[in-house]
């Protein structure tokens, strides 16, 4: 999910296929930690019913913010002015934060936040700005400068892209639920991991789980990405061994544009998600991220992406992220299981083994040999599990 211009990226990664499928598996960020697992947040599950109402609650009302007021107040804030001044704006998006009313299966607006991607002098991707302001819209709340992310193309990835149909049918959504895996420090092969160095170069450790919707099996080329996606991350970053902070958070994506994250702290391993990405036709995608958990979502509306006009495959995967300042390691973490749809020509289809068109298994190598980060479990009443195995080649 961090950015890395795809021509400086080096990670030694191999990608094994299995017939049919292609797995998709991004690296989100999850942070393990001082913070406890919820260990309840399987009876914060949401009704499928229910969370479709959110989640087009969140695109309808997302609808009736005036984007052009959230970027003008954004615009006009002292810090933002100062780092427009040293970066230049390759684009710009409004998103909102929204508090979650399950008993009504409804939304009200937490906040609007205006997203810049920065680039420097020589056209490279620097910086991510996220501006905050209230519901209202009346005041800046906080101006929050990020290092740029990306959940890229899949030399990262575990888990399954997937079809509708042979031809693959237009896709027009694709939803996951899962709870948020929680992460820790592998220690392997008298190798500590996730302490950042640079040789050779590490950014701590993570793994963010995700659901796309892609144009081309892998999420495309490097000069051609046909990707939207949405999920979670958890990450882990020490300074010796059991030395370490950890942090969640939620993140949605349309490539090449880097990742834009959301604004709630409360976000916290085990609780239950829901991912939704949309075909708003047109080239746009809408996308929304549920915690039923922390009674908190985020969502994008009409996001476009002048790649990809008709997504065929559905992804749903782990995956480790890619920074500005170096790929992150593999985090370790018990497994994850994935329960998924995807929809098109106006039904919903729970996923099953037969819609799999690729199976891409995590493997990365070092000195030690050669090894599977994560295994994959097969397809079964619409679920799948992720278990991590180990972090060494990463």
């Amino acid at each position: 999910m961090y950015y890395i211009p795809y021509n400086n990226m080096k990670i030694q990664n191999n990608k094994v296929k299995t017939t049919s499928v292609i797995v998709t598996a991004l690296l989100i960020v999850l942070t393990v930690a001082i913070v406890l697992p919820n260990v309840n947040a399987v009876n914060d599950s949401l009704s499928s019913e229910c969370s479709q109402k959110i989640s087009d609650a969140m695109f309808t009302k997302g609808k009736l913010v005036d984007n052009n007021t959230a970027i003008s107040l954004a615009n006009r804030d002292q810090k933002t002015t100062s780092t427009l001044n040293t970066y230049h704006s390759n684009k710009v998006v409004v998103y909102e934060g929204w508090n979650i009313d399950k008993a009504n299966c409804d939304v009200s607006l937490s906040e609007v936040n205006v997203g810049y991607i920065l680039a420097d002098s020589n056209g490279k991707i620097a910086k991510t700005m996220i501006v905050t302001l209230d519901p209202t819209m009346t005041k800046v709340v906080k101006v929050d400068l990020q290092e740029p992310k990306i959940y890229g193309t899949n030399q990262n990835w575990s888990g399954y892209e997937l079809a509708g149909g042979s031809p693959p049918n237009t896709l027009t959504q694709a939803q996951v639920t899962y709870s948020i895996p929680a992460v820790s420090q592998p220690t392997t092969h008298n190798n500590y991991h996730c302490i950042p160095h640079t040789s050779p170069q590490t950014n701590g450790c993570d793994v963010a789980p995700w659901v796309g919707l892609e144009g081309a099996l892998g999420g495309g080329t490097q000069s051609n990405p046909q990707l939207a996606q949405d999920g979670t991350d958890g990450v882990i970053t020490c300074t010796g061994i059991g030395s370490c902070t950890t942090s969640y958070f939620l993140w949605y994506e349309v490539l090449p544009d880097s990742a834009f994250t959301c604004n709630n702290a409360n976000i916290r391993s085990g609780d239950f998600i829901t991912a939704t990405v949309t075909n708003a036709g047109s080239s746009n995608y809408n996308l929304s991220i549920q915690d039923s958990t922390a009674s908190y979502g985020c969502s994008t509306t009409n996001y476009h992406d002048s790649h990809m006009s008709t997504p065929i495959y559905a992804d749903f995967i782990d995956e480790r992220a890619n920074t500005s300042s170096g790929p992150r390691e593999i985090a370790k973490y018990g497994s994850n299981t994935m329960t998924g749809s995807i929809t098109y020509g106006g039904s919903t289809f729970q996923i099953t083994s037969g819609m799999v068109q690729s199976t891409d298994t995590m493997q990365n190598t070092n000195i030690n040999g050669t090894w599977t980060n994560i295994s994959l479990g097969s397809i079964s009443s619409s679920a799948f599990t992720h278990t991590w195995s180990t972090s060494d080649g990463t």
